[in-house]
Order: structure tokens, then C-alpha cells, then sequence
């Protein structure tokens, strides 16, 4: 707005420069044409002066060289007013000229801030589709990450009731090693991804409900990991047949892995930038 305002301003100026200009030049050329006639009528009053007798007659209207005299005074009249006119707009001229310059500073002035808020604009738009492209990908990442949890959860709930059952055939053996074969790996995967996560730390910005809830989903695996470990405890000897003494070595180590990793709040709370680091970097070597 005031770009447009400075434009109009400085047109309206260079407008009325060249109508001053104008105006110079034609009063100019009118005290030339006047000193010239006054020039001329110099001459001509020398010329009656030194041929016309004294008059006769009291009257001096009436007198050829009186009549020259007030012409004379006339012309010099007019050439003055003429000049004060001149001067005025020659004053006039070189305060628009004055004008001009500062109007022309402010319209680069506000020629450049325009250019600069437009870049800022460009960057700031450019922001704000990068931040909308991280949204998604951490929406993403976020389903990853829930259903990761709730696969884990979903096999400590089938293995706590393959555990809680007293009714063992070779489909739920099988079913329960899967659970357990699942659980494993998520909790390992987890270990690495706490180690990698002390070698590369990664900030993650707008994630405070991301971490929340992932705090709650794995709340919620150590209370089942709790009362999988009492059903466990209560059972271990009567199903001692299902597994070998090395598979029971190791789900009881699983077991404790898992209870030590829910107890671990920075564990929690780093879960899920360390699955969103690993995912970046799958993605910047699949570019």
C-alpha cells in the first residue's frame, strides 16, 4: 500500500515538474520579447528626444516622448512581475526536484521491504509445507509405532492364556512359542534401538502425546507382563512338559528383560524417536 502511495505521489510530482518547466520556459521567452521591446523603445524615446522641440504646450499627455515614457514603465512593470513569477517557479521547481529525490528513496526503500517480506513469505511457505510433509511422516511413524505396540500386546494376551489354560496340544504349543518368539523380538529390537539411541540422539519437536501414549501402551505390557510372570510362576511346574529347560531359561529372561525395560522412563519416552531415527535413515539410504 505505501509503495503504491509513493508511486502515485512521485508520478504527481514529475507531473507537475514538467508543467513548471513549461511555465519557465514561456515566461522566459516573454521577458525576452519585453526586454526587447523595451530595447526598442530606448531607442525610439532617444531618437524623439534629441529630434521633437519643447513642446508648447502645458500639457504633457499630449507629448509623443510622454506617451514612449509611460509605455516604458509599462513593459519594465511587466518584466518585473514576469520576473517575480519566474522566480517563484524556479523555487517551486527545485523543491519538487527535492521532492523527487526523497520520493524516489522511499520507493526503494518500500520496493526493497516488499521484496523482502516476499522472500520471507516464499520461506515461510516453504516451512510450512516442510512441516506439514514431517507431520505426516510422524503420523506415520506414530501408526508404526501403535501397532507395533499392539501386536506386543496382543502376544502377551494370547500367552497369557495360553498359560493360564490347562487344556496343551501341539496348536497352542506352537501358537505360544509364536508369542513368545514375537515378544522377543520386539523387546530385543527395543534394546537396540536404546542402544543406537545412546550413540545418535535424535530431538524430536511436537511429540509430547506421541510419547504419552506410547508411555500408557507400554504401562499397560508391563501389567500384563506382571500377571503373565504370577500365572507363570503358578504354572511353571505343571507345564514343565510344553517347554525345554533352556526354552524356560529364556522366557524367564524375557521376562525380566521386559520388566526392566517398563521400568526404564527414559526407555519410554525414547521408544519412538528411535524408531522414527531408524526410519529416517532407511529412508535417506532408499534415496
Amino acid at each position: 500500500r505505501e509503495l503504491e502511495l509513493t508511486a502515485c505521489s512521485l508520478k504527481g510530482v514529475e507531473e507537475e515538474k514538467k508543467e513548471l518547466r513549461s511555465l519557465t520556459e514561456s515566461l522566459q521567452n516573454t521577458l525576452e520579447e519585453l526586454s526587447l521591446e523595451k530595447q526598442q523603445m530606448l531607442e525610439m524615446l532617444e531618437e524623439n528626444e534629441s529630434q521633437v522641440p519643447p513642446p508648447t504646450s502645458p500639457s504633457k499627455e499630449q507629448s509623443p516622448i510622454w506617451g514612449l515614457h509611460c509605455s516604458l514603465r509599462q513593459i519594465e512593470e511587466k518584466m518585473q512581475q514576469l520576473l517575480q513569477e519566474k522566480l517563484l517557479a524556479e523555487k517551486r521547481m527545485k523543491e519538487n526536484e527535492e521532492r523527487s529525490r526523497a520520493l524516489e528513496e522511499e520507493r526503494e526503500f518500500y520496493s526493497s521491504q516488499s521484496q523482502a517480506l516476499q522472500n520471507s513469505l516464499l520461506e515461510l511457505t516453504a516451512e510450512k509445507q516442510q512441516a506439514e510433509r514431517d507431520l505426516k511422516a510422524e503420523v506415520k511413524v506414530r501408526m508404526d509405532l501403535e501397532k507395533r505396540l499392539r501386536e506386543a500386546e496382543e502376544a502377551l494376551q494370547s500367552l497369557e492364556q495360553g498359560l493360564n489354560s490347562l487344556n496343551f496340544n501341539k496348536e497352542k504349543e506352537k501358537k505360544m512359542k509364536a508369542d513368545v518368539s514375537n515378544l522377543r523380538k520386539f523387546f530385543e529390537e527395543c534394546i537396540r534401538n536404546a542402544e543406537l539411541e545412546a550413540k545418535m540422539p535424535v530431538i524430536m519437536k511436537n511429540s509430547v502425546y506421541i510419547h504419552k501414549a506410547a508411555t500408557r501402551r507400554i504401562k499397560s505390557c508391563r501389567f500384563r507382563c506382571r500377571r503373565t510372570s504370577a500365572s507363570w510362576n503358578d504354572m511353571k511346574q505343571s507345564q514343565s512338559f510344553i517347554f525345554s529347560p533352556a526354552e524356560a531359561e529364556n522366557i524367564e529372561e524375557l521376562k525380566e528383560a521386559a520388566k526392566r525395560l517398563s521400568r526404564d522412563q527414559r526407555f519410554r519416552k525414547t521408544i519412538y524417536q528411535i524408531m522414527r531415527s531408524q526410519k529416517d535413515s532407511a529412508s535417506g539410504d532408499k534415496k
